[in-house]
């Protein structure tokens, strides 16, 4: 499965490469144990998300469709709430909001400082 999802991240596909990836998740279907990952799961009692695994199924006929997918991650937008959940940690959770905006404000003006003086 990791070696489907480094090609996934390639940022161009060819017919061989969407081949590899499909090879490589009906591999993974077919040596995994799904029983025994079942069990571990339910006995865990993890939140395991097997829609997800099944997504992966289609993930080549949507390339197909539409090209390379670097589009549909969700990587930045989640980079981008870090300072934002950050904030929110730091708070009292009371009036949250606008603690999380003077948060972000402060250490926003200290970096735009930080970098003029840098610059300077």
């Amino acid at each position: 499965l990791s070696d489907f999802c480094l090609m996934a991240q390639y940022p161009s596909y060819t017919q061989e490469t969407v081949m590899y990836m499909k090879n490589y998740l009906t591999k993974f279907h077919e040596y995994s144990n799904r029983a025994a990952l079942v069990q571990d799961i339910v006995q865990c009692n993890s939140s395991f998300n097997f829609p997800k695994l099944h997504l992966l199924s289609h993930y080549t006929e949507q390339v197909f469709r539409f090209g390379s997918l670097p589009q549909c991650s969700t990587e930045i937008s989640e980079a981008m709430h870090k300072p934002l959940k950050d904030a929110y940690r730091r708070s009292n959770k009371v009036d949250a909001t606008e603690q999380i905006l003077d948060i972000y404000t402060r250490t926003h003006s200290m970096a735009m400082l930080e970098k003029n003086l840098v610059a300077w």
